[in-house]
């Protein structure tokens, strides 16, 4: 893992998206229950869990990627969960949409705040996710969300985090230093591991990792605030 320079400038704060900065609200496990079992599935919220974790979890999606590609990923996890259920094709049709609704998520606790304040002091603020296209809606349905107009999303760019090449392409839009970059996320690998091996600065949003330095994991997105001002 690259060591990083300390006190280089934030310029730009890239966030994850899910996990991070938004979170299904109902969750997934009780949204698929709820829209499987109308379409016949008959199955108990924690099966639905259960089922998930292990089919999310089996089907590995390789670096590349695209629309077809995740739409593909998708309809099998689906497939795996709920089993066989009436009209299969409108059951994931309404899952996957549902989805792409602003009012299917919610913002992280201190999200709105932390975002705001970045905008007015002048650092630049992006969304790194892997997902589809999908999230442009439903960021766009959130006020503090919907300006954020640098959006790396892996679908769209034919690569997931933790490739090389999906943070080739966030340098390139915020057309900075790598190590200027500030990558925010929840997710050890893709978020953590994957930018700093790009060279940029990065923390573990989530207490207790045995294998990071205190210094690089935040409770929580308002300890990014400091981070903006004074670099790691």
């Amino acid at each position: 893992m690259n060591n990083l320079t300390s006190n280089v400038p934030i310029r730009w704060i890239a966030f994850d998206a899910v996990g991070t900065l938004i979170f299904a609200d109902p969750g997934v496990a009780e949204t698929y229950t709820r829209i499987g079992n109308r379409f016949g599935a008959d199955l108990s919220t924690e099966i639905v869990r259960s089922r998930f974790q292990k089919a999310f979890a089996e089907h590995q999606r390789t670096f590349s990627t695209n629309e077809d590609h995740e739409l593909n990923f998708w309809k099998r996890v689906v497939g795996e969960v709920l089993g066989p259920v009436e009209n299969a094709d409108d059951c994931f049709n309404e899952l996957y949409r549902h989805f792409s609704l602003p009012e299917s998520w919610r913002l992280a606790d201190h999200a709105a705040e932390v975002i705001s304040v970045l905008q007015s002091e002048g650092v630049g603020v992006a969304i790194a996710s892997n997902f589809d296209r999908r999230l442009h809606t439903a960021l766009d349905g959130h006020p503090v969300l919907c300006d954020i107009d640098v959006r790396l999303i892996s679908s769209e760019i034919g690569w997931r985090k933790p490739s090389q090449q999906f943070f080739e392409a966030l340098v390139d839009r915020c057309e900075c230093a790598p190590d200027q970059i500030l990558m925010v996320g929840d997710d050890f690998a893709n978020d953590y591991t994957g930018a700093r091996n790009a060279g940029l600065q990065a923390v573990h949003l989530g207490a207790g990792r045995s294998d990071i330095d205190s210094e690089f994991q935040i409770g929580s997105l308002a300890d990014v605030l400091p981070l903006s001002r004074c670099g790691l």
